[in-house]
C-alpha cells in the first residue's frame, strides 16, 4: 500500500519478476553498471546499464551441506531422496505419505516440519546438533514429529534401510568410530532434507565487485 499510494503502477514499471541476474560488471569507460538478466519463462537475456547498483540479496545464496555426512548416506547405500531445504520444489511429492528426516534444528527445520505435516507426511524426525529452535516447541500437530535433540546421523545400515543416529558431541569428534554411541535407529526413511543453511554466493558479480562486497562482510 505504501509503495503504490503515490505510484499505482510501481510494480509494472520498476519490478521484474521471474528474472535471474546473470552478471553484473562495472564498465569504466561508461561509468555505469552493465547488468545481464534472464527471463525464467522465455530464457531471453537482456543487457541494461545503470548508474547505481545496490546489492540487496544478502550473502546466503548456495546450499550448505556437510560433505562427510552426505557421503556417509551415499556410501551406506541410502536409497531415498537426499535434498537441501532449498530444493523442495515438488514438496507434496516428497512429503505425502512419506517418512521424513530433517537434519538441522533451526527455523527452516521447524518450518519444513510443519509444512510436511500439512502435506500429509506419515512421520517427521528432526535431527539437531544443539538445543535450538525446535527445542522450544513442546507440542507438534497430530503427534507426527519426533525431535532427536543433540543427535546426528552417523551410519546407514541394512542395505540402506536403517539410519543410525549418535550423540552429537561424539559424532563430530575426530576419533569417532561409526556405530559407537548410537541412540536412535530410523527405518525406511523416504526423504532426507538438509536444513543446514547456505554458503555465500555472489558469482553473478564480476571479480572486482565480489571483492568490494566481501570487504563489507
Amino acid at each position: 500500500g505504501r509503495v503504490t499510494k503515490n505510484c499505482p503502477d510501481f510494480f509494472d514499471k520498476y519490478m521484474k519478476f521471474n528474472t535471474s541476474v546473470e552478471s553484473v560488471t562495472f564498465v569504466d569507460a561508461e561509468e555505469k553498471f552493465e547488468v545481464v538478466t534472464k527471463d525464467a519463462s522465455s530464457g531471453e537475456c537482456i543487457k541494461e546499464y545503470y548508474d547505481k547498483c545496490i546489492w540487496a540479496a544478502g550473502m546466503n545464496g548456495g546450499p550448505k551441506i556437510p560433505v562427510s555426512m552426505f557421503e556417509m548416506f551415499r556410501e551406506g547405500g541410502f536409497s531415498g531422496r537426499l535434498i537441501h531445504s532449498s530444493e523442495t520444489f515438488d514438496f507434496l511429492d516428497d512429503m505425502k505419505d512419506k517418512t521424513i528426516l530433517l537434519i538441522g534444528g533451526s527455523y527452516s527445520g521447524e518450518d519444513l516440519a510443519l509444512t510436511a505435516i500439512k502435506c500429509g507426511a506419515k512421520k517427521v524426525c528432526i535431527s539437531s546438533r544443539n538445543k535450538n529452535v525446535i527445542s522450544w516447541t513442546t507440542a507438534w500437530p497430530h503427534h507426527k514429529v519426533t525431535v532427536l535433540e543433540q543427535q546426528l546421523p552417523v551410519r546407514v545400515t541394512e542395505g540402506g534401510r536403517c539410519i543410525q543416529l549418535a550423540d552429537a558431541e561424539s559424532a563430530v569428534s575426530e576419533d569417532y568410530v561409526p556405530g559407537e554411541d548410537v541412540q536412535t535407529e530410523l527405518y525406511d526413511v523416504d526423504t532426507v532434507i538438509f536444513c543446514t543453511g547456505y554458503l555465500p554466493n555472489v558469482s553473478m558479480l564480476s571479480e572486482e565487485l565480489q571483492q568490494a562486497v566481501r570487504k563489507n562482510e
